[in-house]
């Protein structure tokens, strides 16, 4: 997870973007990108590119963005993976390519120097980068087609802006902050904000699947080069047999999970104590990974321990692990019954942590209970004609009562109630009438 961002001042009678804005909205992307950071202006400072980089393949400087090829006439900011990196290295070498570093960022200038924008059929990843041509004098952004990475964009007329988050175009100090209301009301609706639109007029999210061009004449309309329902209405047109479909799933999620094991880093698996994660986990011992460090075979094996104290496993899950081929003992065998004893008893021994909502409410209930002891004991008072009931002075037992009627309640209901009180000490009952927060 890097960050990216930039601003083009396309409009001839735009004033030059400040380096300030640029390195604030970079920086206000520091959580996504701790390794590093770097900044790029083409020579009249009329575009400015910023990053901020997790370093996961080739940790070198030299693979440090923003990159500009070897001829200087292209610039990349990249966020993301391409996981058929090695193939199009390989393709492009054969090409006459020459590269400088193992970096995958390097290989999209490659691809963009021989394709342009028909580069994006040929990747497979995650991805939302930005290249500047320099021979062009303009700007070319893309997003993957699931669209796992984000990237936004601002637009006033005279300058092109965009970033990885919407906090971090704000940041800027150049971007409106007024309200988008269809970005509202999708939130409201659907709990969370459709694409294009965000919570802000001004900003916009380049759909996933999209490619855009950004010249003199300012950004043009975002252009599709995928649609994921074409493919999954496809496959819907020619089903796979039956007999073939746990195969073919099996396949096709170890391909996946070998590609996302390309990395110069350590490659960590989240277990929930479910099949998914845990059929993840056996399909990289598939893939050809087998060295675990001690922590994180540990934390597996609690989780497996969980696993196996579940008491309903619905048949659904037992279907998958079949498909999948995985078995849970197979991706835990290297673990020993001692390991997983400790596992349960650190598990049982663990103390329960509240979360901090249900500790104010638990705190503010306490609180309202003393309140309306305090107030009752207060409200104390003798049984007597109440609100005009034409009976004697003193028609009661003479005993103490406590209001059982709470006034703030009648006054929310704004009407007058009737109710029966009951002396505690000797039973009497008399009907009174009470008006609003009126004893």
């Amino acid at each position: 997870m890097c960050g990216i961002n930039g601003i083009f001042a396309y409009h001839p009678a735009s004033s030059a973007p400040g380096e300030a804005e640029l390195l604030a909205t970079r920086d206000a992307m520091r959580a996504r990108g701790p390794d590093g950071s770097g900044a790029w202006w083409t020579r009249d400072r009329r575009c400015g590119l910023g990053h901020r980089r997790l370093s996961i393949i080739d940790l070198s400087d030299r693979a440090s963005q923003p990159m500009t090829s070897e001829d200087g006439r292209f610039v990349v900011v990249f966020n993301g993976e391409i996981y058929n990196y090695p193939e199009l290295r390989a393709e492009l070498e054969a090409d006459g390519a020459r590269f400088r570093t193992t970096s995958d960022t390097e290989a999209l200038l490659h691809l963009y120097a021989r394709h342009g924008a028909e580069m994006v059929h040929k990747l497979r990843g995650m991805f939302a980068f930005a290249i500047w041509d320099e021979a062009r004098r303009s700007l070319f952004l893309a997003r993957d087609p699931y669209g796992i990475k984000p990237l936004y964009t601002a637009n006033d007329g005279w300058t092109f802006r965009f970033a990885s988050q919407v906090k971090a175009l704000l940041a800027g100090g150049h971007v409106s902050r007024d309200p988008e209301p269809a970005g509202m009301v999708g939130f409201y609706l659907f709990g969370s904000v459709p694409e294009p639109f965000t919570l802000y007029r001004d900003v916009r999210a380049l759909p996933a699947g999209h490619t855009q061009w950004v010249d003199g004449a300012g950004p043009r309309e975002p252009k599709p080069f995928a649609n994921l329902a074409e493919v999954l209405s496809r496959g819907a047109a020619n089903p796979t047999p039956a007999a073939e479909l746990p195969e073919r799933v099996r396949a096709g999620v170890l391909d996946s999970v070998h590609a996302h094991l390309l990395a110069d880093v350590e490659v960590g698996v989240f277990l929930s104590a479910g099949v998914d994660s845990s059929a993840v986990l056996g399909l990289v011992r598939d893939a050809g990974q087998r060295d675990h460090r001690p922590d994180s075979t540990k934390q597996a094996i609690e989780t497996d321990s969980r696993m196996r104290q579940a008491k309903h496993q619905s048949p659904w899950k037992d279907a998958l692990v079949g498909i999948v081929g995985l078995q849970r003992d197979r991706a835990l065998e290297q673990v020993s019954g001692e390991h997983s004893a400790q596992a349960d008893a650190h598990h049982r021994e663990r103390p329960q942590i509240k979360s901090e909502r249900l500790v104010k409410r638990e705190r503010a209930a306490e609180k309202r209970a003393v309140e309306k002891r305090a107030e009752g004991q207060s409200q104390a008072e003798v049984c007597r004609p109440i609100n005009g009931i034409t009976t004697p002075e003193v028609v009661t037992c003479g005993h103490t009562r406590r209001r059982s009627v709470d006034p703030w309640e009648e006054d929310r209901r704004n009407r007058r109630a009737k109710e029966e009180s009951q002396c505690r000490e000797c039973g009497y009952r008399m009907s009174i009438t009470t008006s609003s927060g009126n004893w």
